[in-house]
């Protein structure tokens, strides 16, 4: 099932060749498939002589999945089918000051309005099979509640699962976004014969995900990896004090410094793209991006010990889990790639140093 879900319109002769399993024992299991309406036959192949032979997919029609991704700044929600293609989805901005209650009426705004946009009526939720939820936060995933979350902290403690499933009646699972980016390259890690690599995600927080032949490390109480977890606390441990740890935390450092130096480059960079038409945070991380190029010295001492920091959590990680690859996520890699070359001088480990390039990462000795 998994075999043919990745590669889509495939022959039983592929699938028998490619994992080694008998023909008449293929087909008995393809049978099933069938009857279950897990898979479809998806017309003929291409054959040089003989009879076509049957093609199979997976049926796009069989089951969805409500995602809801809970970030610092809005709230997505989409629907794919069990192929994994998004059908519909919908995003809500959260504003500045917001309480829980309030939080939750958007939650569920975006929820009824993917289901009327993809289903017809809020009521067909009866037809969606599972949910899940992505959380940018520090979360429990087997108590299924949001621990903390940095600027939003009405939120904390709070049950999400509980709540989701109370609402829907359907089974729900609770992802941290690191997980979930991580999980997202097993496929291409295995092609490369790659099956211990390590995920770390640096954005408006910090976190990281061990995947290990194809499955998430979850540790012992299924938060491995919780890095923002101890970063809200920073009082607690010293590695995390004075310098700035998040990407939120690095903007209002840049914030600051542009407000008090009006007439530095970074500041001007940010002033012509804001005139240009970005919003703010865009103009910020690319008018530093740019800065970062050309070294430029204001930027450079803003930056420097936040560098360091992500540098050593990132050895410290490496030289925990002794991966074959890191990949770094998150907006150094995607909108601040030259602040991911900074990392990669700095990173000394035996492990490839990856990054997020779209959705292909890219290693050291290709970059």
């Amino acid at each position: 099932f998994l075999f043919i879900r990745k590669n889509r319109e495939v022959d039983a002769l592929t699938i028998s060749e490619k994992l080694g399993i008998a023909l008449p024992t293929l087909y008995r299991s393809i049978k099933y498939l069938l009857e279950k309406r897990l898979i479809i036959e998806d017309g003929k192949g291409i054959s040089s002589a003989g009879r076509r032979a049957n093609l199979y997919s997976i049926n796009p029609n069989y089951a969805y999945i409500l995602g809801i991704c809970i970030g610092k700044k809005y709230i997505t929600a989409f629907i794919a089918g069990i192929d994994g293609n998004i059908r519909a989805q919908h995003t809500v901005e959260l504003m500045p000051g917001l309480q829980k209650e309030e939080i939750l009426a958007v939650f569920h705004e975006a929820v009824d309005t993917v289901v009327e946009k993809h289903l017809g009526s809020k009521a067909n939720i009866a037809c969606i099979n599972r949910i899940g939820i992505m959380s940018a936060s520090a979360i429990d995933v087997q108590t299924g509640t949001i621990t903390e979350f940095a600027g939003r902290e009405c939120l904390n403690g709070f049950p999400i699962v509980a709540h989701v499933q109370n609402k829907y009646n359907k089974p729900v699972k609770l992802m941290k976004e690191s997980s979930i980016c991580a999980l997202s390259y097993a496929d291409e890690m295995a092609d490369k014969n790659i099956s211990h690599y390590l995920y770390v995600h640096i954005g408006h927080g910090v976190s990281a995900s061990l995947v290990v032949d194809g499955q998430l490390y979850g540790g012992k109480h299924g938060s491995a990896g919780e890095i923002e977890k101890i970063a809200l606390n920073k009082n607690r441990c010293s590695i995390f004090q004075n310098a700035p740890l998040t990407m939120l935390e690095v903007y209002e450092r840049v914030e600051q410094f542009i407000n008090t130096h009006p007439a530095s480059m970074l500041s001007e960079t940010v002033f012509q793209k804001c005139h240009a038409g970005y919003n703010r945070e865009a103009a910020l991380l690319s008018s530093m991006n740019e800065a970062v190029a050309k070294q430029d010295p204001d930027c450079i001492h803003l930056l420097k010990d936040t560098i360091e920091k992500w540098h050593m959590i990132i050895r410290i990680l490496a030289a925990c889990y002794d991966p074959e690859c890191c990949i770094i996520g998150g907006d150094i890699s995607e909108r601040v790639p030259n602040l991911f070359g900074w990392i990669r001088d700095l990173v000394k480990h035996k492990s490839q140093l990856a990054k997020m390039d779209g959705k292909k990462p890219i290693c050291r000795e290709c970059a």
